[in-house]
């Protein structure tokens, strides 16, 4: 039944006031954050201290967003304080639901990962781990099964959330910080001291009494990303192009379906260019169920990604295609972060509906910002052509605001979840 209203929302999610009504949804009801709050309080009465190792489990789902944490599991994986695990959930809305679960295989082999099904008769028993900490993987309790919401986890573990993505608009952020989630949140690792500071803000009460926890110790994953070496050159120019599932302009809005033909015919007259397509996961998933493309029409467009000078890109890890690609093109994305260490060029392809945080307006200023498919190619030109009059701007950007980015905290994190449990 949860399937099928998630179904239909998903189909009238672009109506005024279905949106609104999801939103206050997301928001949580007062009745329900008392709840949550009473939960994670009990939760925190029941700690009993042991002298053995902290029992963490790594909820995974989504093929892509595993290098969020992966330094983390890796470093608690061969620390003798840790006893870790690792959940592999079928994504529904992937071209492939086991990607993850092969994913992480690849990484870890299979005796390192435990599969489970969604359905009840199928579904791993997470309880019977007994474990200290649950790390989510996003802020998105629906796509989960039931059993494995935070509102249910919360009663018996610590729900630890890192960001899976570091957004830059007061609209998403406020979507990625929804507080039917985060209420069941006892320890948040935050990516910076002003999405901490609102965090402490919005829950004053339980942050007062210890019954939550927010710290900043940076973005480990991104530390990787400002030492990725630089590819061969090899006579050809590289575009990466990231579009946006959801097109709605509220949300930054998506250049797919306005750019998709257009991009593919300016990488057929340029016979140095090569383009790699990497849109995000749920993209033919969203516009083929909401009626906006066939699924013959998908699979048409994807036909033409023939792995020569156009590949179709869906591995999990970014870092190959960073270090591939000469120039990004991408819409509001998590990527864009993690990208701009690299000081390659963005065109930030805005389709008028992003309302940029501070912070944001800070990391988009050695951007090429366009509002046009003409204004797009003309700046492939330029650069194309050597004239790359941002590049100081981004090396700006990286240095002065991005700094603390670029430092991997990851041993502080595993001391400090394990200080706060064997005291």
């Amino acid at each position: 039944m949860y399937d099928l209203l998630a179904g239909i929302y998903h189909k009238l999610s672009g109506i005024g006031a279905v949106k609104w009504m999801g939103d206050q949804y997301l928001q949580g009801f007062p009745a329900g954050n008392l709840q949550a709050y009473l939960r994670l309080k009990k939760q925190k009465e029941n700690i009993q201290t042991s002298e053995g190792p902290v029992r963490v489990v790594f909820l995974q789902q989504n093929k892509v967003n595993w290098q969020i944490v992966s330094m983390i599991y890796e470093k608690m994986a061969q620390d003798e304080r840790f006893e870790t695990y690792i959940i592999a959930i079928p994504e529904k809305m992937d071209d492939d639901p086991e990607a993850a679960y092969k994913s992480l295989v690849s990484l870890y082999g299979n005796k390192a990962v435990i599969r489970t099904g969604n359905n009840p008769d199928s579904l791993f028993d997470l309880k019977q781990l007994k474990p200290d900490y649950v790390f989510y993987p996003r802020p998105y309790d629906q796509y989960l099964p039931v059993p494995y919401r935070s509102y249910e986890v919360s009663a018996y573990a610590r729900v630890v959330y890192m960001s899976y993505t570091y957004e830059m608009t007061t609209e998403n952020l406020k979507d990625v910080f929804n507080g039917r989630f985060f209420r069941n949140v006892s320890l948040y690792l935050a990516e910076d001291q002003e999405r901490a500071d609102m965090n402490r803000q919005h829950y004053p009460r339980s942050h007062a009494d210890g019954t939550r926890e927010t710290v900043c110790f940076g973005y480990p994953s991104l530390s990787e990303y400002a030492h990725l070496e630089q590819r061969e050159k090899d006579g050809y120019i590289n575009l990466l192009w990231t579009p946006r599932w959801n097109d709605d302009p509220a949300h930054g809005g998506s250049s797919f379906l306005v750019y998709k033909d257009k991009i593919v015919d300016y990488v057929n007259a340029y016979h140095n260019v090569r383009l790699i397509f990497r849109p995000h996961p749920l993209t033919f998933y969203h516009f083929v169920s909401t009626g906006k493309m066939s699924q013959e029409e998908a699979d048409r467009y994807l036909a033409q990604f023939d792995g020569n000078r156009m590949v179709y890109d869906n591995k999990p890890d970014l870092k190959q295609s960073f270090t591939d690609a000469d120039i990004l093109i991408s819409d509001i994305s998590s990527i864009i972060a993690p990208y701009l260490l690299t000081c390659k060029p963005l065109i930030y392809c805005d389709t008028g509906g992003a309302r940029f945080s501070e912070f944001g307006k800070k990391l988009f200023s050695g951007a090429y910002h366009t509002y046009t498919w003409e204004e797009v190619e003309n700046c492939l030109n330029q650069l194309l052509a050597g004239n790359d009059v941002n590049r100081g701007k981004r090396i700006y950007v990286r240095d002065e605001y991005m700094s603390e980015m670029k430092e991997d905290h990851t041993d502080e994190i595993l001391d400090y979840m394990y200080s706060s449990l064997r005291k």
